[in-house]
């Protein structure tokens, strides 16, 4: 039983879990400032819709569908990187329609009906600053 307890713990150590905080920044009165850290849930996969199985809920059922998407992290060129999974066609990216899988970078803004979230990530900007910085180096050299 102790071993199935240790192997359970480090498989759970392994998986990886998407990490930074989602804001509404402009919605509907009431919800703009809601903030959710995606790391909190400690699940895979974080689905954002207005249906009951959604960790991030919204509150226009009519305008937002059950699941509409969900975050995941995956490994990347530049270490782990959290990806949204649209599961409608009807989120833009950064102003850009958004089909299918995308990485997300920190600062970008997610649409979605009348709501617009803005993510954030420290970690995967330190990330991406240091890749950028070490590329120039080895461009230098």
């Amino acid at each position: 039983m102790l071993a199935a307890g240790g192997w359970l713990w480090r498989s759970k150590q392994r998986r990886l879990f998407p990490e930074g905080t989602l804001k509404i920044v402009k919605g509907p009165e009431g919800e703009v400032g809601r903030q959710w850290d995606l790391a909190r849930f400690g699940k895979a996969k974080v689905f954002l819709g207005s249906g009951p199985v959604c960790q991030i809920r919204l509150a226009r059922p009519g305008e937002v569908p059950l699941k509409a998407g969900y975050f995941a992290a995956r490994r990347g060129a530049t270490g782990v990187e959290v990806a949204f999974f649209p599961l409608d066609g009807s989120f833009t990216v950064n102003g850009k329609p958004c089909r299918g899988e995308r990485a997300l970078e920190d600062g970008d803004l997610i649409t979605l009906g009348p709501y617009s979230f803005r993510y954030k990530n420290l970690r995967r900007k330190a990330t991406r600053r240091v890749w950028k910085r070490s590329e120039e180096l080895r461009v230098r050299s």
